[in-house]
């Protein structure tokens, strides 16, 4: 997502320009950004908005997620009652186990899409606040870039293809194999764009952080009116960057209200699979097969492993903040000499202390570096289980 500066050329390369493209038409395609985004900083020589605003709820969006949907239930009726026996996926001793599992795993994801239709609104609301924040910080546009982030995106992304590609083989129908890349894209999707949104609030409380640390001194041998005209520009600045940081603080509890079902939902799937990626991966290893599906399984763990990675650490980097905004107004008080700013700071602090930022799903799990042990230590208890079965 390019941020709102307004008044201003874009000067983002045509490689940034097409990996924001390709992330935007992929999470459509996915049925996870059923949303407009405003193309202008795209393709117009300013990048400014014309209505101010991010994006915009759309009803062709709702519509062609509600197709989704429908495919996916046929999909599922014709896997279930017309794929032949002989096929892959049918033809190992757990097929009671691995076809509810994989029934599940599509309702969980036809829910994500359907949350995403239902509190559309809700979302663009937020991302739009994000953006208006930008004008109160006055953000560069080096700031704001998710280089990183696109690059792993399109990197994600191909590696999926790929593995879909060589699996063609291994499905009964073509179609099969673009039903399976989308629903795995859904998933992966629905946690990158998570990340990405939670990375937006990350850069954004550290500009803050960068404002404060930057915060111009009052000299107290300013005499005259100048000394009443800087006194007042810093206390309006410290009630500024409070408010700011207050919004962001709201922003970051509404997004975590959002995504919380999404992510619940997106973790279940990923668990389910996991266990029966890691049955096949096990027992290919003992000599019961070899070739392509091993292949396929151990990268879509591995994968899927990494996805988790970047979750929990931008999830790590969010929790921290407060602590380290309130360090860092700890060290600019310490430099200050005029009573009135601070007790502006000192206020600041005392509350920041109150607010505490953490990042959960639903607040049944903590989304923070601990899941990834919950994960691991509940896919070996699963994997005994379907092993003495």
């Amino acid at each position: 997502m390019l941020p709102n500066i307004p008044g201003k050329k874009s000067n983002y390369s045509l490689c940034y320009r097409c990996f924001t493209l390709f992330h935007n038409i992929i999470l459509k395609l996915s049925g996870i950004s059923p949303w407009t985004l405003n193309m202008s900083q795209l393709f117009g020589k300013n990048c400014a908005f014309d209505n101010g605003s991010l994006c915009t709820t759309s009803r062709i969006g709702s519509v062609y997620n509600m197709l989704i949907i429908t495919i996916i239930i046929l999909v599922n009726y014709y896997n279930l009652f017309h794929i032949p026996n002989s096929s892959l996926f049918h033809r190992t001793k757990i097929r009671i186990i691995t076809m509810p599992i994989g029934l599940t795993g599509n309702l969980l994801i036809v829910l994500i899409i359907l949350l995403y239709i239902i509190r559309q609104k809700f979302l663009v609301r937020v991302l739009n606040r994000i953006m208006s924040l930008d004008n109160r910080l006055n953000v560069r546009e080096h700031e704001m870039k998710h280089t990183v982030y696109y690059i792993l995106f399109f990197i994600n992304t191909v590696i999926f293809m790929v593995i879909h590609i060589i699996m063609t083989p291994q499905f009964p129908t073509k179609i099969l194999i673009l039903f399976r890349f989308l629903l795995d894209m859904t998933v992966a999707g629905v946690i990158l764009q998570y990340s990405l949104i939670l990375n937006m609030i990350n850069k954004r409380f550290r500009i803050i952080q960068s404002r404060i640390l930057n915060f111009e001194k009052v000299k107290r041998n300013i005499l005259g009116p100048e000394v009443l005209v800087s006194l007042q520009t810093a206390v309006n600045n410290i009630d500024n960057l409070k408010s700011i940081y207050y919004t962001l603080f709201e922003i970051c509890q509404d997004v975590e209200n959002f995504y919380g079902l999404p992510i619940l939902f997106s973790i279940i799937v990923i668990f389910m699979r996991a266990v029966i990626m890691m049955y096949y991966v096990i027992s290919e290893m003992g000599g019961l097969k070899s070739g392509i599906p091993i292949f396929y399984y151990g990268i879509f763990i591995i994968q899927h492993s990494f996805l988790l990675i970047i979750l929990t650490s931008t999830v790590n980097k969010i929790n921290i903040q407060n602590e380290k905004t309130a360090r860092i107004i700890i060290l600019v008080v310490n430099k200050y000499t005029n009573q009135r700013t601070e007790d502006k700071w000192n206020k600041f602090l005392s509350d920041l202390l109150s607010l505490k930022i953490k990042i959960t799903s639903c607040d049944i799990v903590s989304l923070d570096r601990t899941l990834l042990v919950l994960i691991s230590g509940s896919v070996a208890t699963y994997l005994i289980i379907i092993f003495q079965f």
